[in-house]
């Protein structure tokens, strides 16, 4: 079987980074397709089958979204969620989120992203 990329993960309010194994997942809207990983939250005390699934973009390693699984139309826990399942909920979410905020907002943001990392990788 072979190994799960790895990205380096922002911690929120330092400037430390977790490495986190992950799951590729493509996602194209309009003429882009862009890969961000697919993982389970860095949760300590919390075993890896309970934790959340999440998705973030592994070039800046900033976190875009919770993954959100859905039981006759209620948002529940993505805990239990198979990665095929996280994989189509996750595609689910990251589509009402550009329908949120407008696609062109939402490549630009992404784009900052990228350009950031850039920046700080090359410091």
């Amino acid at each position: 079987m072979p190994t799960k990329p790895t990205f380096s993960m922002r911690v929120k309010g330092s400037d430390k980074t977790v490495g986190v194994k992950y799951d590729r997942l493509l996602y194209t809207r309009g003429t882009r397709a862009h890969i961000f990983a697919l993982h389970r939250e860095q949760t300590a005390g919390i075993s890896a089958k309970n934790r959340e699934w999440i998705v973030s973009d592994p070039v800046s390693g900033y976190r875009l979204l919770r993954v959100n699984a859905h039981y006759e139309g209620m948002p529940i826990s993505s805990r239990s969620l198979t990665l095929a399942e996280a994989r189509q909920c996750a595609l689910a979410d990251i589509d009402a989120l550009v329908d949120r905020v407008g696609l062109a907002k939402f490549e630009a943001v992404i784009d900052r992203a990228h350009a950031s990392a850039q920046t700080l990788g090359s410091a």
